[in-house]
């Protein structure tokens, strides 16, 4: 008797793999293929719209064959931003018979809000598509169109300056892999001297360098005009972190090296004022003043704090826009 139930369970273990799947076991389709975005003209004639295209899978064809649906959505975001589907606001519909083959579509924004009024040359456009309903699939590979950075791994806050600032030359090529890194003396260097060309209209040649362990251009260049100074011994510290504070002071000379200058009295005093090293406050306040370095939200300035290259390079490019008016 126990041989014959162990028997009949393990041919109803095996009937059971081999019987179609269906409700939370139905089979996914492939993803869709070929997936493409392109600018398309609008209904005013201007270029404010996309036009997004893809290929099906022969597991849709055939349900489309049969006279069966199949759903699809497209899923949009801007730059860095979060997915348009986390906000519910995926554009979603189904395919056609004639669609069988390729599907081409025209968006905007009135299917998908974040599309109105598209600047591709500020901006970067990024689409996915998946299949939904019963026969659900994974989404595609994200396809972008407009403006693609010059650097990597940057918070949302930041991209649209660093994308100001990357067409405006100010991202070395040493930081822009890896924008949320704490950026080093040697590296801010790099930035601030892309500013003042920028700013001053021409290109400067290094010469020799005064220090020991450094022989970086930029370096060289800041030294010579007297925005940077080392750290003593004939040394410049190239690769250390720099502080808030340091930087405060290397903006500064910068500012005053273009005749910008803004108030150094402190109109009103962060609440860390004491732990700011007294050749800096000055800088700081000026900063402040000009309404281009500002403090946290407990109105401390955390003048020891290391800056990342994201807010290094953020900072150049607002200099840049205040002197630039």
């Amino acid at each position: 008797m126990k041989y014959t139930l162990k028997r009949l369970l393990a041919l109803f273990l095996c009937l059971g793999i081999l019987l179609p799947a269906s409700g939370v076991f139905a089979q996914s389709y492939e993803s869709p293929r070929n997936l493409a975005v392109a600018l398309a003209q609008g209904e005013g004639g201007s270029y404010d719209a996309f036009t997004i295209t893809w290929s099906n899978p022969e597991g849709v064809k055939k349900q489309l064959e049969s006279g069966k649906t199949v759903a699809y959505e497209i899923d949009s975001k801007v730059n860095l931003g979060p997915w348009s589907s986390k906000n519910g606001q995926s554009f979603k519909g189904e395919l056609t018979l004639n669609e069988k083959d390729r599907v081409e579509m025209k968006l905007d924004g009135a299917k998908f809000s974040n599309l109105a009024n598209p600047a591709i040359e500020s901006k970067l456009y990024s689409f996915r598509v998946r299949y939904i309903g019963e026969g659900e699939s994974a989404y595609t590979n994200a396809v972008s169109v407009g403006y693609r950075p010059v650097f990597n791994n940057s918070s949302a806050w930041s991209m649209e300056e660093l994308s100001d600032a990357g067409k405006n030359g100010l991202i070395p090529p040493s930081v822009k892999a890896d924008m949320k890194t704490e950026i080093t003396r040697e590296e801010f260097t790099e930035v601030i001297v892309r500013l003042y060309e920028k700013a001053e209209h021409v290109h400067l040649v290094a010469g020799k360098s005064p220090y020991k362990d450094t022989k970086n251009e930029s370096v060289v260049i800041a030294s010579r005009l007297g925005l940077v100074n080392g750290v003593g011994k004939d040394k410049f510290a190239p690769k250390s972190k720099i502080t808030r504070e340091q930087m405060a002071t290397i903006l500064t000379r910068f500012l005053n090296s273009v005749e910008v200058e803004g108030d150094k009295t402190m109109g009103a005093p962060f609440a860390d004022h004491a732990k700011i090293s007294p050749y800096a406050r000055e800088s700081v306040y000026e900063l402040q003043s000009l309404g281009l370095m500002e403090g946290y939200k407990n109105n401390e300035f955390k003048p020891k704090t290391h800056a990342s290259r994201e807010q290094a390079v953020v900072l150049a490019q607002r200099i840049y826009s205040f002197i630039e008016k």
